[in-house]
Parts: C-alpha cells; sequence; structure tokens
C-alpha cells in the first residue's frame, strides 16, 4: 500500500465502451487487497485535479490500472471529422476491443512517462487449458458450503440442486476460460476461481462483494 499524495495520471478502462480513461488527480492511496473472488484485486483513492472529494475504485477481473507521475499522455481513441463548422467523434474501435490497450500500452512506453504503479493484466502466453473442475459455494444454515464437479457430471449435480441450465457463455469480453461454459439460473456465474469454473448463489456473492 503507498499513502503518499503527489498529483498522478491515472489511466483505466471505461465500462460503457472500453477505451482508456485518463484522470489527472492527487493520489491518496493506492494497493491491492482481497475483493470477492480475488485475493489481490487492485485499488486506488484519489481526489480529482480540480475536484474537493475523494474518489476510488477496485477492479477484479482482468484489471486495467496504471498510474503515472504527474501530467501523463492522452490516449488516442477517438475519430475526429470535420463536416462544415461542426466537429464529429467517434470511438476507433468496437466497444472493447483490444487494440484500446495495445495501442495505448505502445503510447505510454514510448511516452517516458514515469510509472508509479502498474496494475495491467498480463495473459499467459500459450495455449488455454480449460480446467475440468466446477466449483458451487452455497449459503446453509448460515455457512458456505462448496461443492465440486467435473465436466462430465457438473448437469446433473446443478440440476439436482434446483439450478436448470440455462444457456452457454458467449460473452466475449470475458476470459477465455469462461466462453462457453454453463449459465444456470439462479446462480451467479461462472467465475473464474484460479483452478475451477466458480458458481456462487446470490447470497453468497452479495457477502463476498461486500
Amino acid at each position: 500500500m503507498n499513502t503518499k499524495r503527489q498529483l498522478v495520471t491515472i489511466y483505466t478502462l471505461g465500462e460503457m465502451f472500453g477505451g482508456i480513461l485518463r484522470t489527472e488527480a492527487y493520489l491518496l492511496e493506492h494497493g491491492t487487497r482481497p475483493y470477492a473472488q480475488y485475493p489481490a484485486a487492485p485499488y486506488v483513492r484519489y481526489i480529482p485535479k480540480g475536484k474537493r472529494k475523494e474518489r476510488g475504485f477496485i477492479q477484479g477481473f482482468e484489471p486495467y490500472l496504471v498510474i503515472v507521475e504527474g501530467v501523463g499522455p492522452q490516449p488516442d481513441c477517438w475519430k475526429v471529422e470535420r463536416q462544415g463548422d461542426m466537429e464529429i467523434r467517434q470511438s476507433k474501435y468496437p466497444c472493447f476491443d483490444s487494440r484500446y490497450r495495445t495501442e495505448f500500452d505502445e503510447i505510454l512506453a514510448k511516452s517516458g512517462a514515469k510509472i508509479l504503479a502498474d496494475y495491467r493484466f498480463r495473459r499467459p502466453q500459450g495455449p488455454v487449458v480449460k480446467p475440468d473442475k466446477y466449483r458451487l459455494i452455497q449459503m446453509m444454515d448460515g455457512q458456505m458450503v462448496r461443492s465440486e464437479f467435473t465436466g462430465a457430471n457438473v448437469y446433473d449435480a446443478m440440476e439436482a440442486r434446483g439450478y436448470k441450465f440455462l444457456e452457454l457463455n458467449t460473452c466475449r469480453s470475458n476470459r477465455v476460460e469462461l466462453q462457453l461454459q454453463p449459465i444456470f439460473s439462479g446462480l451467479c456465474g461462472p467465475m473464474w476461481d484460479e483452478d475451477a469454473i466458480r458458481y456462487e448463489t446470490k447470497d453468497v456473492y452479495d457477502l463476498m462483494s461486500a
């Protein structure tokens, strides 16, 4: 954890379309801490330049958070066209396109900016091996109970517990291990749990995310 207050520029991914967001701010604190199923989720607390109120956030899945000293470079997320007296801006790429990140990574590297903290997720090289282990966390009599299944019996095991198969996860912004994994009624998931595909009941999810 770092608590030195100084002028910095904070970069992260926008939640609306996945481009790079840039914020000049006075840094209050940054570091990692447990959050939901993530043992070391990066977080930052800051006061935006020209503002008085503190802000902050914590990131779980595949974080993208960079803090540089002073005034950092501008990201290049827009295509700008002029039509007469009007300036029209539109995003360069589709939502959450990986080129937003790779292009800004190059801009940042060439800028020579001093990086104070780098919490960018880096995907392991080589083929992705999807685990054949599924983990269910339920709340029973005030206690969290864990059950584990294999790919051969996960559908039957979930149905026996009242969780009906709905569809396969096709969200392309999810990490590779979660794509084409089953989605069940009444459960939050699929989620990544280091060595397994994880599902939680809503009460467990709310408790872990508090």
